[in-house]
């Protein structure tokens, strides 16, 4: 939730690809969103997600070859999590991050905000994530 709102860029995120436990010391987060709602198709809300940083811990040795393997497996883990808490606020109806008044801000009808609340509930998200993973931390 914090790195949605751009409250935090410098942290730790535990992940795992298949066995392998890690932790990545995040140098930089963002996210952004785009709402989606064209006339006569299902409106959705994308949000890209991207993080760079360095692993910090691992419980086997990883070199600096085998990267991208741990990149796909941090950008598939990611988009379940952000997807996960994307769709925990919306069935409790709740917008801390914005959506509403984003979408108000570019469509100007008197029921903007009848609109919106009419879409929040069924609309669905797709999350795009990109992970960079800097450095291994180990000396080679």
């Amino acid at each position: 939730m914090n790195f949605m709102l751009d409250q935090e860029e410098k942290s730790a995120i535990n992940a795992q690809k298949g066995k392998v436990k890690f932790i990545i010391n995040t140098e930089k987060v963002k996210t952004n969103y785009k709402i989606y709602t064209a006339e006569g198709k299902r409106p959705y809300i994308l949000v890209k997600f991207s993080l760079r940083g360095a692993i910090e811990e691992t419980s086997k040795k990883i070199t600096n070859q085998e990267l991208s393997g741990y990149e796909k497996a941090v950008e598939k883990s990611s988009e379940k999590i952000v997807k996960q808490v994307l769709l925990k606020m919306q069935k409790a109806n709740v917008d801390p991050i914005g959506f509403g008044l984003h979408y108000r801000s570019r469509h100007f009808n008197k029921n903007d905000w009848e609109e919106w609340k009419q879409i929040y509930p069924n609309i669905t998200f797709k999350v795009n994530s990109k992970v960079q993973i800097t450095d291994t931390g180990l000396i080679e």
